[in-house]
């Protein structure tokens, strides 16, 4: 480990024994420290706050002669990082960074301590640490996913593709023990290596490194899979119903793949046995097959209220001092109300279309958002007030954290600032935008009753309207994220499949999100007309967007942002999509269900991306022609 990293990090050993301050007075300078970026002065504050801290947790008692000792079984490295967890859980990031600092410096071969280390940091502002704590934590701990997911986070793809290369060579240099073999398997799993997966267990069963046949039988279902090798999966899943620890997750895995098989109505009864016993008080998670199915059967309104398995849901619940409502008609009895915002940007938007609906019932009321969506949804929806809430995803590094300063729980801090929190609590009542679906969209006629809501600036149309040509069809062409994954990347396209367009009369505009320069010369060569989009940021200048697309005659995406905002703008829109799961929200004629103006196709094969490359040209044949 390197010095600065040991400076900065390995507190255990660089404890200053100063007089000790009150714990009020500890907290108030050590967030001053985080606030100010004085790593210094925390770690003079550090002993002295996770001894109070932990006093308070009932990890450390004190004694009669004022020594402090730890009173859990356990080491007190250990001790000290439950203690780091349980301050992060309620916000105090202070009191959590000095808690597993001192447990790193105590045992600095822990890689969970380092994973916790990490995130806090992350969520204090410092990413530069956290990256090294990121690296520190796979150094100790290679197999573990989550060490393997932060390394993706802030290293990149390319880095994460070479250690999940490298994990046959790992578990062979830790001699093929059970943990070793187990977690390799995982790993490749997760992060979409099915073969691979499937070859280390092949190799870690013969070898008996896995010597459990159940086991082994639930890890090849999990790689099968991946492999969308389905009809294999659901054999091996259903022999594990019954098996005490694999059986529970083994139906939920199971009736995901009925699920892409189309076999919905088993597969919703498989998953709703698994979740038979649960403990209601605590939040079974969102379900999203079930979720799909259940729309795409008709039971929308059924679909919607899977919102409240969310633990985002009990959160907002439990965490938040305010009055939490599920039903619409309690919100509108409120003399003010606020709505919280989630999901990703462009679910905010979609949903978006139920706004007329809140406000035409509710009074003062106040609705969360996206602050590069700001301006585009104050013009949209002047009767409704927006807060702007910069809202955190896991698969990026956190943005503004100062935002959270005064969040009391960090199950809140993904869609909560201190000023939405404030907000919520003062209202007369509050509920999630999610948690309104239900009873604003209750069924399939409920939706699709305006061809669009969202209004653009009309100086950005104008201006874009100068600098388009007019001699043919104009089309704005997406492919893929700008988050990946093995599980994102399934529904996209790479540039390479997009060559069967070359047959579609018109220009292609590239309005693609962090495209990079290998796609465009992709897309160059097998695509006769493109055209790239100059003085546009396809990150963060929404109105530019809204104002370009609003030119356009057609726009070709599959289920990401630039889909729902050309959805709203009324800008006829192919979709396309590659799995089961992208169907959810098309009619068997291709008609969307939230946008007039959309369209769904899909290949066939449903996965096969010269199909769908196909698929999208029929498509955009039928809307130009309709223009």
């Amino acid at each position: 480990m390197g010095n600065e990293m040991r400076h900065r990090i390995d507190l255990g050993q660089t404890m200053s024994s100063k007089r000790s301050l009150p714990f009020e007075r500890t907290a108030r300078h050590a967030a001053a420290a985080i606030s100010n970026g004085d790593f210094r002065e925390l770690r003079r504050l550090s002993v002295h706050a996770v001894r109070v801290v932990g006093v308070k947790a009932g990890l450390i008692k004190k004694k009669k002669n004022g020594v402090a000792h730890l009173t859990k079984k356990g080491s007190q490295a250990e001790n000290f990082r439950k203690l780091a967890e349980q301050r992060f859980a309620h916000w105090s990031l202070p009191a959590a960074l000095v808690a597993v600092n001192r447990s790193i410096g105590m045992n600095p071969r822990d890689s969970s301590a380092y994973r916790l280390n990490c995130e806090i940091l992350e969520m204090i502002g410092d990413s530069s640490t956290a990256r090294t704590s990121a690296l520190e934590a796979f150094r100790r701990d290679p197999l573990n996913p989550k060490s393997l997911t932060l390394l993706g986070k802030f290293f990149g793809g390319e880095t994460l593709g070479r250690a999940l290369d490298g994990i046959p060579d790992v578990v062979e240099r830790r001699y093929w023990t059970r943990s070793a073999a187990i977690n390799g398997v995982k790993a490749l799993s997760e992060f979409g290596r099915g073969e691979q997966a499937l070859q280390l267990l092949n190799d870690a069963f013969e070898r008996g490194a896995i010597p459990d046949e159940f086991e082994a039988a639930y890890l090849a279902g999990i790689a099968h899979m991946r492999l969308r090798e389905f009809e294999k999966a659901v054999t091996l899943f259903g022999k594990l119903f019954e098996h005490q620890s694999y059986g529970r997750a083994s139906k939920i895995y199971a009736g995901d793949c009925l699920y892409e098989l189309g076999r919905f109505d088993t597969a919703i009864t498989i998953i709703e046995s698994a979740y038979e016993g649960d403990d209601p008080s605590k939040p079974r998670g969102f379900n999203n097959p079930l979720f799909y199915m259940k729309f795409k059967l008709g039971r929308v309104r059924d679909a919607f209220l899977e919102a409240r398995a969310r633990g985002l849901t009990y959160a907002m619940r439990e965490d938040v001092n305010g009055k939490y409502v599920r039903c619409l008609s309690t919100l509108a009895k409120a003399e003010s109300s606020v709505v919280i915002a989630d999901y990703g940007i462009g679910d905010e938007i979609r949903f978006a279309s139920i706004y007329p609906d809140l406000s035409a019932k509710c009074s003062n009321l106040t609705i969360t958002c996206e602050p590069r969506l700001h301006s585009l949804l104050k013009r949209s929806f002047p009767e409704v007030h927006f807060l702007p809430v910069t809202r955190w995803r896991g698969e990026m590094i956190v943005r503004n954290p100062e935002t959270r300063a005064g969040v009391t729980s960090r199950r809140l801090t993904p869609v909560f600032s201190k000023a939405a929190l404030d907000a919520a609590e003062n209202a007369g009542a509050f509920t999630s935008i999610f948690e309104m679906l239900a009873d604003t969209r209750p069924r399939l006629s409920s939706f699709g009753k305006v061809r669009s809501y969202l209004v653009p600036d009309e100086r950005h149309v104008a201006k874009w309207a100068k600098r388009i040509p007019r001699n043919g069809s104009n089309i704005a062409l997406s492919w893929r994220s700008v988050l990946n994954g093995a599980r994102r990347d399934i529904n996209y396209l790479c540039a390479a499949d997009l060559a069967p367009l070359a047959d579609v009369d018109g220009t292609f505009w590239i309005f693609q999100t962090a495209v990079e320069t290998d796609e465009l010369e992709i897309l160059k060569s097998v695509l006769p007309n493109v055209r790239v989009i100059r003085g546009l940021d396809l990150m963060d200048d929404f109105e530019g967007m809204a104002g370009f697309l609003a030119n356009m005659d057609a726009v070709v995406a599959p289920g990401n942002t630039t889909a729902e905002l050309a959805g709203a703008l009324g800008v006829p829109t192919v979709l396309f999509g590659r799995t089961e799961g992208s169907k959810w929200r098309a009619y068997a004629d291709g008609r969307d269900v939230w946008h007039k103006s959309v369209l769904n196709v899909f290949g066939d094969p449903l996965n096969d991306p010269e199909a769908t490359a196909i698929a999208i040209a029929g498509g955009l044949s039928k809307l130009i022609g309709k223009n």
